[in-house]
């Protein structure tokens, strides 16, 4: 290792900058690290609400072990290296449905361990982010970047919307982890000065993403009769991909009432991503009690205690992935690549792998 020290700008604190983030610190890595968050909290997708006493999932809704290139390595940190105390199993059911709205029931179900956090998969994030003491400067927006091939250091354009302020500061750094989506990369680029900017830009061009809209419906009673906790639409034909029943999860929502997470599908979202929450709200309910016809059949929408809407521009990939292979040759100007891109879909413990990996990559540089 060299005697100087080096420094490292992790662009996105989702699951991936977290991980790489974690890892450098825990190892005690002689390296300087600048951590940027465009928004308010770590964690991506990897995400939370509570409201009224309620606690929802509304990005990604679980996680699992499985797809793990290093299994072993994310277990022991999850359930050994981080506290497990609030870390909860979900033990009810997943069921599918078709383009017709019929129900069935899945062969597999209870194999796969599917877990969260009694305060949500955000917990998850700040444990990574408190574990290490991670200071992450949030609301900070990438302008451009800049590579000097003389020095081989970065400079970083940004602007610090957390001071309600538009003027832009410049950071300078040896190595940049970027973890944004496939898309956003894209636009960073073209607004950036990098001699192999136009490669970088059609690797990540052919990776597409989708936008999703979602909504959160709680109830101020229990639906009744429910046998699973999750609804998946196996054929991708219907208007919802997705249904959680948040009271499933343990410490979610406040005994003897429910709440819902209702994911719409690509076509949907995509055909009313700029329509009035109240439509959205209405159409979606057209379809919701299709499949779901005890919400009527019990009045649960007499009870509505909320109902609001989350709209994904970059939900996630839309089954395609960034090839590891065609990013290793920016390496050696100092750039790294870390998130759900090199995956092909949303991952939470994927993505944290991801960075995991691209810490060890940065580490074997110094």
């Amino acid at each position: 290792m060299q005697n100087s020290q080096k420094s490292l700008a992790i662009v996105g604190m989702g699951m991936a900058g977290l991980g790489c983030a974690w890892n450098l610190t825990k190892n005690k890595t002689n390296i300087n690290l600048m951590l940027l968050e465009k928004s308010q909290k770590v964690g991506g997708r990897a995400t939370s609400n509570s409201r009224h006493g309620y606690t929802y999932d509304h990005g990604a809704n679980y996680f699992t072990f499985e797809g793990l290139s290093q299994s072993q390595r994310v277990i022991d940190i999850i359930k050994k290296q981080l506290p497990a105390e609030d870390l909860i199993q979900i033990t009810k059911e997943l069921y599918l449905f078709d383009k017709d709205s019929k129900i069935y029931q899945t062969k597999d179900t209870q194999q796969t361990e599917k877990l969260t956090y009694r305060k949500g998969l955000i917990q998850l994030a700040e444990l990574i982010q408190k574990d290490q003491d991670l200071n992450v400067k949030f609301e900070y927006f990438v302008d451009n970047l800049k590579y000097c091939q003389d020095t081989k250091k970065w400079t970083i354009t940004y602007s610090d919307k957390a001071n309600n302020s538009n003027k832009q500061d410049v950071i300078s750094t040896d190595y940049i982890l970027l973890t944004p989506p496939a898309p956003q990369i894209v636009d960073l680029f073209k607004k950036s000065e990098y001699h192999k900017k136009d490669e970088i830009m059609q690797i990540f061009e052919k990776c597409k993403y989708k936008k999703q809209l979602c909504l959160v419906i709680a109830f101020e009673k229990k639906i009744q009769d429910i046998p699973y906790f999750a609804l998946l639409n196996e054929d991708r034909q219907h208007s919802i991909v997705w249904i959680t029943v948040e009271d499933q999860k343990e410490g979610h929502v406040p005994e003897n009432k429910s709440l819902i997470i209702c994911q719409m599908s690509e076509q949907f979202s995509d055909e009313n991503y700029a329509a009035s929450d109240e439509v959205v709200i209405q159409k979606a309910k057209e379809s919701l009690v299709k499949l779901m016809p005890q919400l009527e059949q019990q009045k649960m929408f007499d009870s509505q205690k909320f109902c609001w809407v989350k709209r994904w521009r970059y939900a996630l990939p839309n089954n395609n992935k960034v090839s590891e292979e065609s990013l290793q040759e920016f390496q050696q100007d100092g750039l790294f690549f870390a998130g759900d891109f090199l995956i092909g879909r949303g991952r939470v413990l994927q993505a944290f792998e991801k960075g995991l990996i691209a810490s060890d990559q940065i580490q074997a540089k110094l």
